[in-house]
């Protein structure tokens, strides 16, 4: 606790300093959004450092990316409470979830605007797409990012694991090659072994 308390204060402190320095403003964002999981409160105070570094470079597809992040983070937090028992919360939950990722949304095709071939931002708003629920989007998304970047172990994982959710027709031999292929960059990549050998088991 005190190391936190002694990080988010020193990235106050650099933004009273330097209110105009945008690093300073990513480095509060990310001290936030790193904190979101166990400090929910701490979504807002991400999502305005943010807002703050876009402000002061709009042009500049990093900052975009980083606020849709923040955005997405925050959606994580709220997303439990769509399976409260209580109706009523599970509206007011689903109502801003809704309204988080739209915003996430937003904020990456900002950032692919500004550059079309920004893979981050590409690969964030596949994830995107992924928790509204639009699988098939989100699959042509990330199809799109591993023929971009086809040494990205990370991509052809996330690719996997998008064919296996979807679960359509030829799915699980995509899944299958995705795996495969996120083992033959990263040979010691576990995750990857896991899901394989799982695919391998089922059929």
């Amino acid at each position: 606790q005190s190391l936190i308390a002694a990080s988010v204060n020193a990235v106050a402190r650099a933004t009273e300093l330097s209110p105009h320095n945008v690093l300073n403003w990513l480095s509060r964002g990310f001290i936030y959004r790193e904190l979101i999981p166990v400090m929910s409160e701490a979504s807002a105070f991400a999502v305005s450092s943010y807002q703050q570094a876009v402000v002061l470079e709009p042009v500049h597809p990093q900052n975009w990316t980083e606020l849709g992040r923040a955005y997405l983070a925050a959606a994580e937090v709220i997303r439990p409470l769509t399976s409260s028992p209580d109706q009523a919360t599970v509206q007011e939950a689903q109502t801003q979830l809704t309204a988080q990722l739209q915003s996430a949304q937003a904020a990456f095709e900002r950032a692919i605007e500004l550059k079309p071939n920004y893979a981050a931002a590409h690969f964030q708003l596949a994830l995107t797409y992924q928790r509204q629920g639009h699988l098939d989007d989100a699959i042509d998304k990330m199809e799109r990012v591993a023929q971009y970047n086809p040494l990205d172990v990370g991509v052809f994982f996330q690719l996997g694991m998008l064919y296996l959710q979807a679960d359509r027709t030829d799915d699980q031999d995509l899944a299958q090659a995705s795996f495969e292929r996120a083992v033959r960059l990263s040979p010691e990549y576990s995750n990857a072994h896991w899901f394989l050998a799982s695919i391998y088991e089922t059929k």
